[in-house]
């Protein structure tokens, strides 16, 4: 394959540095989330320079296959795969995990073209792995906690599935264009390797004959290191299928007709408060009391139609958002009373600040009763 994985044979780690893994490794989070974004960007680019050359631009591939090693650093701390905090070096820098990534190769144009479309079952089945992944790491940090040692089992099984997660963003980002493989880990003929002691050994070489910690080049996993990763992938699809399920009853749940009726009023009420601000404009200079009167009149009536939308919203999921609004909903129509029955232009004046201010809240209020409806 184009991206290999080379790591260090599993090995004890100390306690405290497991224990306080997920915040040793945030400003290395911090850091990879930024070089994501820039690579996002150098990807877009790089399509239109692979689809009409064919082949990946030098320095783009370079910058992009640094930043997927550095990540490769990264989510090893944080798989329980080495002890060794990470550098901040971009590319490799000797880490006890380390991605080699062959130069990039001539491309297929009419692959790059579909490039996103054909990714997306590599991508799917890296999410789901993942997200299971992340619901098994909790007892995998347990167990590395207490005994010191991440399992044999355990670490097989997410050195296989980071392989496999890079292997997927380099096809992503079309530094290779072999379709991402490798998530059980290598077949038994690709290479002959067998542990003895932690230690792997080509063929039927002593001991003695190796460096004193060759690194891992394949990855052979047994059976139980599979099934890490099956049960992974069993975590992640009913995890998908929850959210489905659950997204499904909410729409199911959702009333419509009713939302429909109060974003239609809400609509009428905003058109109600622009016709009757203008009015209140117009009536300032005369600072008559049936100006202000025929303004006010308007604005009641939509604020009436509007608030017996909101109380049938109210019956139903969104009710401490429906209470909210229509507590603004009352105010306002004090308020408004009060400026009618005011003669003084400067209380009148002081009114209409204040209802504009209470408007505003209404316009936030309004989006949580919205959203509440919908989505609840």
């Amino acid at each position: 394959m184009a991206v290999r994985l080379t790591l260090e044979a599993n090995a004890p780690q100390r306690r405290v540095t497991v224990a306080f893994r997920i915040f040793a490794a945030i400003p290395h989070l911090i850091v990879m989330l930024i070089l994501q974004q820039v690579a996002i960007i150098a990807i877009f680019f790089a399509w239109f320079a692979c689809l009409f050359t064919g082949r990946m631009p030098s320095g783009m591939g370079d910058f992009l296959t640094k930043v997927l090693q550095y990540q490769t650093r990264v989510y090893a701390y944080l798989y329980l795969l080495t002890d060794r905090y990470p550098s901040f070096e971009i590319g490799r820098s000797g880490y006890a995990v380390e991605l080699e990534v062959d130069e990039p190769e001539p491309l297929n144009r009419a692959a790059v073209f579909f490039r996103f479309f054909l990714q997306l079952p590599a991508f799917v089945l890296m999410q789901l792995v993942q997200t299971g992944a992340g619901v098994i790491a909790f007892f995998v940090w347990l167990i590395t906690l207490v005994a010191g040692r991440n399992p044999t089992a355990s670490w097989l099984a997410y050195a296989s599935m980071l392989r496999f997660q890079m292997r997927t963003w380099a096809y992503s980002g079309m530094l290779t264009s072999e379709y991402p493989g490798g998530l059980f880990g290598d077949r038994d003929d690709d290479v002959i390797e067998r542990a003895v002691e932690n230690e792997y050994v080509e063929d039927d070489q002593p001991v003695d004959a190796l460096p004193p910690s060759p690194r891992i080049t394949h990855l052979v996993l047994h059976r139980a290191a599979k099934n890490v990763i099956v049960l992974s992938l069993l975590l992640g699809i009913g995890w998908s299928v929850l959210n489905v399920a659950t997204t499904v009853v909410a729409i199911a749940n959702i009333d419509f007709d009713s939302t429909f009726e109060l974003d239609q009023e809400w609509r009428d009420l905003e058109l109600a408060f622009d016709t009757w601000d203008d009015l209140t404009r117009d009536c300032a200079p005369a600072t008559t009391p049936d100006c202000q009167r025929t303004a006010n009149s308007g604005l009641r009536s939509a604020l009436f139609d509007f608030e017996r939308a909101v109380v049938e919203v109210q019956e139903g999921s969104a009710f401490d958002e429906a209470v909210v609004v229509l507590g603004d909903v009352r105010e306002l129509y004090r308020l408004l009373g009060q400026m009618t029955e005011s003669a003084d232009p400067r209380d009148q004046l002081r009114l209409t600040l204040v209802i504009q201010d209470v408007k505003r809240e209404l316009d936030d209020h309004y989006l949580d009763l919205y959203d509440a409806s919908l989505f609840r």
